[in-house]
């Protein structure tokens, strides 16, 4: 998965180590498990994703490490969908 390809994908706020340009703080630690929707990537420091989140109804942008949103966005391709499943067995049968 390239970079770029993360764009527009939700994910789930998760708790990282700090980062050279990125400390992980008590804010970020009350957005764990909200739903975010990746923006962009940042323009002079790549490896940060601008992540947007609804907080209380409001919009709040956040920079997650890219390699560890790229990570949750591959783990999550390779769980399988039940209904994948029923397909590929309703195909197997004549």
């Amino acid at each position: 998965m390239k970079d770029e390809d993360i764009i527009g994908k939700e994910i789930t706020c998760f708790k990282f180590e700090n980062c050279e340009r990125l400390t992980y703080n008590s804010k970020y630690k009350s957005m764990e498990g909200l739903s975010g929707t990746v923006k962009n990537l940042h323009s002079n420091y790549p490896e940060y994703a601008n992540v947007e989140i609804i907080v209380d109804g409001k919009t709040q942008m956040w920079h997650y490490p890219t390699e560890l949103v790229k990570k949750q966005l591959e783990e999550l391709d390779e769980v399988v969908d039940i209904d994948d499943i029923l397909l590929q067995i309703k195909n197997l049968i004549p």
